[in-house]
C-alpha cells in the first residue's frame, strides 16, 4: 500500500458522502418564492414504506408469502434495513433542498429541476489556519507511518479539515431551514412489525395502566445502554402518567459478567420490585474491568462482584447468595435470551414502544417517543 493511501486512511479521510454533490430525481409539488420563508415540498417518486399486509413478498415453489407471513426476526431485519435507508434518502433530499434555497432556483410543479449547482460550490470555502494544521498533525502523528513529515501531509490534511468543517456548515443550515419549516420531506416511515411479548414478568416503572408501554432491552455492560438510560429517566419524569416502562435484561454474554449480573437482578427482584431498581442503577456503575477476572475461578467472581452491588443497596445478603446461582435462575435468563432472539433482537439497547421495534432517530430516544405519544 502506497503511504498517500495510508496516510488518507490513517486521518479517516472520507469522501462527504451525500453532503456534497449529491441528487436525487423528485417532483416539488408545491413552493412559494425562494425567501428565508420558502416553503418546498418533496415527493419522492419512491418511498420506503413497509409492504402491507396485502401485498406477496415472497414465493416458494409458487406458493406466495405476504410479510406478515414471515417469522418475526426477518420482519425485523426487514425493517432494520428500510429505517436505514429511510435516513440515507431523507439526508439527500434535504441536502437538495437546501441547494435550491441557497441557489435560489425557480421551483415549479411537475417540472424536473436541472443545473443545480452543487452543494459545494454554494458553501463558503473554509478557512483552514497554519497553527490549526499544525495541531491536526501533532494530535495525529502517532498513527502516520514512520518518517512522514508535515509537509509530505500537509495537502491531505487541508483537504480532510476542510471537508469537515464544509459537512458542519451544510448540516447547520439544513437544521436553520428546519426550524423555518422552509421544506418537508415526505417520504413514509417503514412500520415496524407487531410483536407480542409477555411483560407480566418483567419490573416495571409508571402506571400499570398507562396508554403507552416503553419496553427497553439492555445489557448492563453495554456502554450504549448506560449513555441512553438517563435518557429513560428523564423520558418518565416527563410523562409519569403516559408511560410504562418496562425493563428486559438481554445478556450479550450469558456466561461471563454479563450473564450473571443479570441473574442477580433477577433476585433483588424477587425481594422486592424497590430492590431490583436500586439493584439496576448499581449494576450500571461496575467498572468494565470487572470483564476482566483476575482469579481462575471466573464465575465466582463474577458472583461477588453481583453480590458486591447487593450488599452496596442493602438487599437481603444471605437470600440473595441462595438465589443467584440457582439452575432456574440461569434457566430464567435463557429462556429471556431465547425468546427475544427469535424476534430479531441481537444487540442492546433495543426498544419496543406499544409492541413495536423504535429506533430512536438523530434528535435521541426522548423525541424518538414523544414524537409517537
Amino acid at each position: 500500500m502506497k503511504n498517500s493511501s495510508l496516510i488518507l486512511m490513517t486521518l479517516g479521510c472520507i469522501t462527504l458522502g451525500s453532503i456534497i454533490g449529491a441528487s436525487a430525481t423528485l417532483t416539488l409539488v408545491k413552493a412559494s418564492p425562494v425567501e428565508s420563508k420558502q416553503e418546498v415540498i418533496a415527493e419522492p417518486q419512491g418511498s420506503c414504506s413497509a409492504k402491507t399486509v396485502s401485498e406477496d413478498i415472497l414465493s416458494i415453489k409458487n406458493v406466495p408469502l405476504k410479510e406478515n407471513d414471515l417469522p418475526l426476526d426477518t420482519q425485523d431485519a426487514l425493517h432494520q434495513v428500510r429505517s436505514q435507508s429511510l435516513e440515507s434518502e431523507e439526508q439527500i433530499l434535504k441536502e437538495l433542498a437546501l441547494r435550491i434555497v441557497l441557489s435560489k432556483t425557480s421551483v415549479k410543479p411537475s417540472t424536473p429541476l436541472s443545473n443545480i449547482p452543487s452543494l459545494k460550490s454554494l458553501l463558503p470555502v473554509p478557512k483552514i489556519s497554519s497553527d490549526e494544521l499544525r495541531a491536526f498533525y501533532e494530535k495525529n502523528k502517532a498513527s502516520l507511518p514512520p518518517n512522514v513529515s508535515f509537509d509530505q501531509v500537509k495537502g491531505q490534511m487541508e483537504n480532510y479539515i476542510a471537508q469537515q468543517k464544509t459537512i458542519q456548515v451544510a448540516q447547520q443550515k439544513i437544521q436553520e431551514l428546519e426550524d423555518q419549516k422552509a421544506f418537508k420531506v415526505n417520504l413514509k416511515t417503514p412500520v415496524a412489525p407487531l410483536i407480542e411479548i409477555d411483560t407480566s414478568s418483567y419490573p416495571f416503572k409508571g402506571p400499570k395502566d398507562a396508554p403507552h408501554t416503553l419496553i427497553g432491552v439492555s445489557d448492563y455492560m453495554c456502554p450504549h445502554c448506560r449513555s441512553v438510560k438517563p435518557q429513560i429517566e428523564e423520558l418518565l419524569k416527563k410523562h409519569p402518567d403516559k408511560i410504562k416502562y418496562v425493563q428486559i435484561n438481554f445478556p450479550l454474554d450469558i456466561k461471563g459478567l454479563s450473564g450473571i449480573l443479570i441473574q442477580g437482578s433477577i433476585c433483588a427482584q424477587k425481594e422486592s420490585m424497590e430492590a431490583f431498581w436500586k439493584y439496576h442503577a448499581k449494576a450500571y456503575e461496575i467498572s468494565f474491568e470487572a470483564l476482566k477476572p483476575v482469579s481462575p475461578n471466573q464465575r465466582k467472581e463474577f458472583i461477588n462482584q453481583a453480590m458486591t452491588i447487593a450488599q452496596n443497596v442493602g438487599l437481603d445478603l444471605p437470600k440473595f447468595k441462595a438465589c443467584i446461582d440457582k439452575p432456574e435462575v440461569q434457566k430464567q435468563v435463557q429462556k429471556t435470551l431465547e425468546s427475544l432472539t427469535d424476534i430479531g433482537i441481537s444487540a442492546t439497547p433495543t426498544f419496543y414502544l406499544d409492541n413495536r421495534k423504535l429506533i430512536p432517530s438523530q434528535q435521541g430516544l426522548i423525541t424518538s417517543v414523544e414524537q409517537k405519544l
